[in-house]
């Protein structure tokens, strides 16, 4: 099992030194979907973001609080019409660069994926 990096030996929450990470390119992509009527989709908002740096440490993070940001943006102004909608299917798609290597998500998820996708 590999080791968590964002916590101690005693369990306590730290944040990740990266000072000695090699300065690599790296990308990272990301998805999120509300189920809401609106003109992107048959029944809902597709948000995608990509992010690019030059940095030590990866963009995983930055490409998923895009779509997370916007997909809470499409909830705000769209909660009057219904409070329960749901945000879902927030992923990463890819990314590449570091010392992980490349990702890319092989299948999309299956709960609350978009169907009828206008483009």
């Amino acid at each position: 099992m590999p080791k968590l990096s964002h916590y101690g030996t005693r369990g306590e929450v730290q944040m990740v030194d990266v000072s000695a990470k090699q300065v690599t390119t790296r990308t990272a992509k990301a998805h999120a979907f509300v189920n809401v009527t609106a003109a992107l989709c048959e029944n809902g908002v597709e948000l995608r973001s990509t992010v690019i740096a030059t940095a030590q440490t990866g963009v995983e993070m930055e490409a998923l609080v895009a779509v997370t940001a916007a997909a809470l943006t499409v909830y705000d102004m769209c909660k009057a019409l219904d409070k329960g909608m749901e945000i879902t299917d927030i992923y990463l798609v890819e990314k590449t660069g570091g010392k992980s290597g490349d990702f890319r998500r092989e299948t999309p998820s299956k709960k609350g994926a978009p169907r009828g996708r206008k483009r």
